[in-house]
């Protein structure tokens, strides 16, 4: 779409009155300060459509954007504002539930996580009363721990590199040290230390790992960054065997494995999770309706005997 026309046309505070707009509607939540209204001008090329502040709570009424007199972007106010009282914070969350169940023209909404840090509470029930499409990352970290398993006999010491604290990191581990435990009850995890989603990090705590933990087999980090950097690890001290695997399919690791450094990915399959995710969007602009408010996209292992089909 090429942004013509853009303009702030309705702004609706606690008591006022939600517009019967005829145009569908895409709103963006998330809490306070998280860059909604950053991302909003973004989308449309300007710098300051959507006020934004350093200081959460900028956004405290619900704004229409009316883009190209097509379709309205719909800014919400931020939730979980420390600053304002709990009877503000309680009047803003019952304006937004009143406009995400009531509007009829409400086809998609973007929820803003900020990945630095583990999801809310208001961010987890957001994100149930969402649809989703995506990949599981309990499922990824099960899938990853059977590879494993598979690989080094079911048996011997293993270590993990965890992310920076999120939805994302603490679902992998979770699912990987679940299944190892309950599945795998000959496999010790010997060491679980963050490497920050960072491949220089995975392959200086790798090397700290292996100095503390000789008799390591493998090592599961939770992105395939940090364990790139842990099986590069690996090469240049010239320790041989060690299993390596990640989770998100990136160019990098295909790359990786193709060359026999990295042992294998957990391919999230974001391509198709684009795909299906537009689909599904498209399908609910046109008032079509959606079954399911969940779909997985499923995961998959590469390693040596399969990267050559995913090699860009």
């Amino acid at each position: 779409m090429v942004i013509k026309n853009v303009e702030l046309e309705t702004v609706c505070g606690v008591t006022s009155m939600l517009p019967d707009n005829k145009l569908p509607e895409v709103a963006f939540a998330g809490k306070s300060n998280v860059g909604k209204s950053s991302l909003i001008n973004a989308l449309m090329m300007r710098k300051s459509l959507a006020r934004t502040s350093a200081q959460p709570g900028k956004t405290q009424t619900i704004n229409f954007y009316n883009i190209n007199k097509e379709i309205y972007l719909v800014d919400l106010p931020g939730y979980g504002y420390a600053k304002a009282s709990e009877k503000e914070r309680e009047a803003w969350g019952q304006m937004i539930e009143r406009y995400l169940n009531t509007s009829e023209k409400l086809r998609a909404v973007f929820l803003l996580v900020d990945i630095r840090h583990a999801p809310s509470a208001n961010d987890k029930q957001m994100f149930e009363w969402m649809a989703y499409v995506g990949y599981d990352p309990w499922e990824g970290g099960v899938m990853s721990a059977d590879y494993i398993a598979d690989k080094i006999g079911d048996s011997g010491d293993i270590a993990v590199l965890e992310g920076l604290e999120g939805f994302n990191n603490t679902e992998r581990i979770e699912g990987f040290v679940d299944q190892i435990e309950k599945k795998h009850p000959d496999i010790k995890i010997v060491a679980s230390q963050a490497a920050d989603w960072e491949r220089e990090k995975g392959y200086s705590v790798a090397q700290n790992i292996m100095q503390a933990n000789p008799d390591v087999k493998a090592f599961f980090a939770a992105s395939d960054e940090m364990a790139i950097g842990a099986a590069q690890a690996m090469k240049d001290d010239g320790v041989d065997g060690i299993v390596t695997i990640g989770i998100d399919g990136n160019s990098a690791t295909m790359d990786s494995i193709d060359e026999g450094v990295t042992t294998a990915s957990l391919d999230t399959d974001p391509y198709n999770i684009g795909v299906t995710a537009v689909e599904k969007a498209i399908d609910a602009i046109d008032g079509k309706e959606i079954d399911d408010n969940k779909v997985i996209v499923p995961c998959f292992i590469v390693d040596k005997d399969n990267v050559a089909d995913y090699l860009k």
